[in-house]
Order: structure tokens, then sequence, then C-alpha cells
């Protein structure tokens, strides 16, 4: 048993990564060079087969959640996904069905994690372009000069201010305006 292959720490923390960072290209890169011999690398769990994939999956499915709120995800959510998945594993009754839901498990977490980032990202242009109009009440400026100002696309800006305001910047630059007279 001292003898078994394990895979390594390194390799095991470079996956974790991926998935803190939400990076779905690297993950499918590390996934298309994966091998039947790295599920020879999880040491001994069971003597069984089966039960050693159960007990590989039930393990990343903990290591997993952690790299998703390490990432960012709410733990509320990633502990909620995490849930579903070992219920999941429960009913699995082949080792193809633990391999799918492995392979499940790790770009589920790492999807999660990237669209939390993007949202934040968005709320983040709308707060510095909530900001920029409260700093501009009594000057004039144009979409293009608070777009430059916050870094991003002037189209992309109104479309998702937009999206989360339910207006559009001179409606909602006026409607400040107003408050503020």
């Amino acid at each position: 048993e001292h003898k078994a292959a394990h895979l390594s720490y390194l390799e095991e923390q470079i996956l974790l990564e991926q998935i803190r960072t939400g990076n779905l290209e690297a993950l499918e890169a590390s996934y298309a060079k994966a091998s039947s011999e790295d599920l020879k690398r999880l040491g001994k769990m069971s003597d069984s087969p089966f039960k050693q994939l159960e007990y590989a999956c039930c393990s990343f499915v903990t290591l997993a959640t952690r790299a998703a709120v390490e990432g960012g995800l709410d733990a509320d959510t990633a502990y909620s996904i995490s849930d579903v998945y070992l219920q999941r594993l429960a009913k699995c009754l082949t080792p193809r069905d633990i391999l799918s839901l492995l392979e499940e498990v790790r770009f589920g977490f790492a999807k999660a994690v990237r669209d939390r980032r993007r949202e934040r990202a968005r709320i983040s242009y709308l707060e510095q372009a909530k900001d920029y109009i409260a700093t501009h009440l009594n000057k004039e400026f144009t979409l293009e000069s608070m777009a430059k100002e916050i870094g991003v696309n002037p189209s992309y800006l109104s479309r998702k201010f937009i999206e989360y305001e339910n207006m559009g910047i001179a409606e909602y630059t006026s409607r400040r305006r107003i408050q503020a007279a």
C-alpha cells in the first residue's frame, strides 16, 4: 500500500486552482489529457473498485466545494451544489455513472465560480457608473467619457445598465438630477 501511486499534491492543487478561478479552458485541456491511468493514482481507499471510485468522488466533491468557495462562490450556494452532487453519487449504480458525475462536478463548480466572478464584474461596472453619475450631476458628460473612465465598452455598459436598472443611463441621470434638485 505504501508503494501505491498517488496523484501528486501539485497535480491536485492545479486542478483545484482551475476550479477556484473558474478556468474552464484549462479544465478542458487537462481533461482531454486525463487517462484511465489517472484513476489508478488515487491511492487505495477500498478493495472494491466501485467503492474506490465512490470514495474518490466524495472526496473530490468536498475539495471542489472548498475551492469554489475560495474562488468567490458564496458558501450556501456551494454547499447546496455539493449536497446535490452527493445525493446523485448515492444513486450511481456503475463506475461509468460515477466517472460521469466526477466530470460534471469538475466543470459544474468551475462554471459556477466563473459565472459568479462575471456577475461581480458586471455589478462593479454598474456601481462605478452610478458613482460617476453622482459626481457629475452638475456637469454634462457622455456615455463614452463615462465608459472610458470605468474602462469598459460604451455599448456594453449601456446594455448592462439597462439590464440591471431597468432604465437607460440618461433616464437614471435625469432622475438623480431631479432628486438632487
